[in-house]
């Protein structure tokens, strides 16, 4: 999925599916899944 200069890796989607789900009884866990929907953002111009 692109987002403009930005490509999406739904790994990232799918490992913090889980922290979703706590964070629903454990609110500080939402942090960590900004986090790893954040880390899942790279520049498409980057070289792998």
């Amino acid at each position: 999925m692109n987002f403009g200069k930005y490509k999406y890796d739904y790994n990232y989607l799918l490992m913090s599916t889980p922290l979703l789900v706590v964070s629903l009884f454990v609110p500080s866990v939402f942090v960590a899944f900004f986090i790893c929907i954040f880390c899942g953002f790279e520049k498409k111009n980057r070289n792998d």
